[in-house]
Order: C-alpha cells, then structure tokens, then sequence
C-alpha cells in the first residue's frame, strides 16, 4: 500500500537501517533461543525458552502493535495525505502467523522432527479471526488459497482490482491448469509428485552452479552461520528482571546493536564468500558502515507466563533519528503459541505442472544441450481429498 501526500519521508537511509536493525534483532532472539539458558543469569528465562523446544507444536505471530488510530496519525505525519479508517483497522488486526507441529508428536528439539516426513506447517496472513492468505504443507503435498476478494476490500480495494488478478490468473491456466481456482478463492495443491519435475531441474541447477563435490560444504557452512549468529547474539546480549504484572514476568533485554551487527554481518561476509558469484557483494566496509547507522544500544522485552515465553517486544522508536520519533511507542510483537489443528483441507484443485518444466527450460535459454524435456511430467486437475 502506497500512502502519498504532503510530508515528504525524511532519511530513508535510517528508516532503512531502523528496518534492518529490528530484523537483525527478531532474527538473532529467536535462533538464539536454543542456547539462551547459557547466556542469561536469570535461570527462569532460561527455562522459559527451553520449554518451548519440548513442545510438539509452536505458533508465531508477528504483527505491529498499534491502535488504529495510532496508525492513521503515523500516516499522516510520515507518510502522506491519510489512510482510510477500514486499511487502518485491517493493518491493527493483522499478523503473519506461522504454525509448525512434528510429525508423530516427538519434540520440536528431537533428531527425529529434522527428518520426520509427517511434519506439517501453517502459514499466513491473518486478519482479526480470518486467515485470508494460507498455505499449508501437510502429508508432503502443499496447499493454497487466497480470499482475494475480501482481502482486497479490507486494503480499501475495489472489486476491479479483484477482478484484474482473476483475470490473469485465468490466462496463467493454460499454462497451469488448475490456476484459476485460486482466483476464485478455493484451496489448491501441489502433490509430491507433481514437484517432482521442478525439483529435478532445481538440483541440476544447483549441482551445475555449485559442483557436485561441494553440496555438502555449502550445508555446512550454512551450519556455521547459524551458530555465528547465535553467538553474536549471546556476546552482545544481557538480561534483567522487570517485575510481574498480570500473570506475566517481563525481561528487558540489552544489545549492544552496533556490535551485534560488526559481529553478525562479519560472520555473514564468511559465509556469502564460500557462495560462486555473491562473496564480494558485502565488504567490511559496508558492516562498518551499517553498524555505525544503527543506536549503540537498544532494547527489547521478553513476557514470560507459565514457565513459557509467550511474548518477544521490539520498539522500532528507539532506532528513529529524534525528529521523527512518534509520540508513543511502534512495537513489532512476536506472540509465541501452540498451534491449532493443521490438516489437509478437502476439496483442494490439484495443480497440474507438466508444462512448467518446459517453460523453465525455455526462460533458461535451452541448458544442458536439450533443455529438461527429460523431466517432464504429466497431472491433471483433480480434487484432492
């Protein structure tokens, strides 16, 4: 959504970095979780987050804590001329949900969820109680769908606009039969099998740009940038208790941000240089650069209920230049929960992708002397139970 008007947005260099900066710090919390019994002196938060990994299931909901009408006044002052009372309505009811259960009940933490073919997740756009934006990956196979007539309305779009997308998304079945389904706001899958064209491709792509031999270095170092990450974090990060209040103890959490993004782009720099083709895109002078755009310091809360976190809070204030700090406080929240029941839903269009790999090859400008007309394969438009 485009907001326009009379107030230019002021230093989109810091508004960018202020983004960065709260990725960095979302990112860095959560994959720190496994190992934050180690790095807090407070042995509640410790257990607090451990608990979370013995669980067979776990939800996370991102969204942005504000009122409507926080958000009106937000537009007005750095964005433009207004937004209309319903899109800031729908933007305070939002969140990115993304739901995750093992397979067969076993810990998230165990060996076995890594490998287990039953695992399912959920993931979407959520509004208010609807989820208008969904995929699920459930029994191997992944399924869609869109209500994009509602979704649009809620974003203050009319039923043209609805209309433009179910359009072309008409065209798209010729190409992908089945497609137009999803326009019509009905599930649609994608069955293991039907994948299997696509996937073959991908990994003679992969295997051609990375070789053969080095798959397994490249999953490696892959490996080292988790843990890199993980320790940039543990290194610049300290804990305090801030009470109980409703049933809740809070943790206030210190970074040193400007050390923790030295520390983690450095590992970042390592990790892109073992990647043909992208390890000179990040210099060392592009980390100094970026630490030193970012506050020496700054600060989240942790909400822990039970025995269990329950809550991650990031102001996105505190990283504002002092001119255009708002007058109240931009939470980006994390709510950490069980999730529902994650199921294949029934009457899904199945989507056929025989002529996909054949498009590919021809964007690909014909590879392997003969293009992938070896991996063609064939499906049809069933509905899947």
């Amino acid at each position: 959504m485009k907001l326009t008007g009379r107030n230019p947005v002021r230093h989109p260099g810091k508004r960018v970095c202020a983004v960065v900066a709260v990725g960095v710090l979302s990112a860095s919390s959560l994959a720190a979780c496994s190992t934050l019994a180690k790095l807090t002196t407070k042995q509640a938060v410790g257990n607090s987050l451990s608990t979370l990994q013995d669980q067979s299931g776990i939800s996370l909901a991102f969204s942005v804590g504000l009122t409507p009408s926080q958000i009106t006044q937000l537009a007005d002052e750095h964005g433009g001329s207004g937004i209309p009372a319903q899109v800031a309505q729908t933007i305070s009811q939002s969140s990115i949900v993304l739901s995750f259960a093992t397979g067969n009940g076993e810990e998230l933490k165990s060996k076995q969820t890594e490998k287990d073919r039953s695992d399912r997740f959920d993931f979407g756009l959520k509004i208010g109680s609807t989820m208008p934006v969904e995929i699920r990956y459930v029994g191997q196979a992944l399924y869609a769908r869109v209500q994009l007539t509602q979704l649009l309305s809620d974003f203050g779009q009319g039923a043209s606009a609805a209309a433009g997308i179910q359009s072309a998304l008409q065209k798209g079945n010729q190409y992908v039969p089945g497609l137009d389904a999803l326009g019509q706001g009905k599930w649609v899958s994608i069955t293991k099998a039907s994948l299997a064209p696509l996937l073959a491709i991908f990994k003679q792509l992969e295997t051609s740009a990375l070789g053969k031999s080095s798959l397994s270095q490249y999953k490696a170092s892959a490996l080292k940038l988790e843990g890199d990450l993980k320790s940039a974090f543990k290194n610049n990060a300290t804990y305090t208790n801030a009470g109980t209040s409703g049933g809740r103890t809070r943790y206030n959490v210190s970074v040193a941000l400007q050390a923790l993004v030295q520390q983690a782009g450095t590992a970042l720099e390592t990790y892109l240089a073992t990647i043909p083709g992208v390890g000179n895109k990040i210099s060392s002078a592009d980390i100094s650069k970026a630490a030193s755009d970012v506050p020496a310091q700054a600060q989240l809360q942790l909400y822990v209920k039970n025995n269990r976190a329950e809550e991650i809070d990031i102001d996105v204030n505190q990283f504002l230049p002092a001119k255009d700090k708002a007058p109240f406080q931009i939470p980006i929240r994390l709510v950490i929960g069980q999730p529902g029941t994650i199921s294949a839903p029934s009457g899904a269009t199945q989507l056929d992708l025989s002529k996909i790999g054949t498009l590919i090859s021809g964007m690909l400008g014909g590879l392997s002397s003969g293009g992938f007309s070896s991996f063609s394969g064939s499906g049809s438009s069933t509905a899947t139970g």
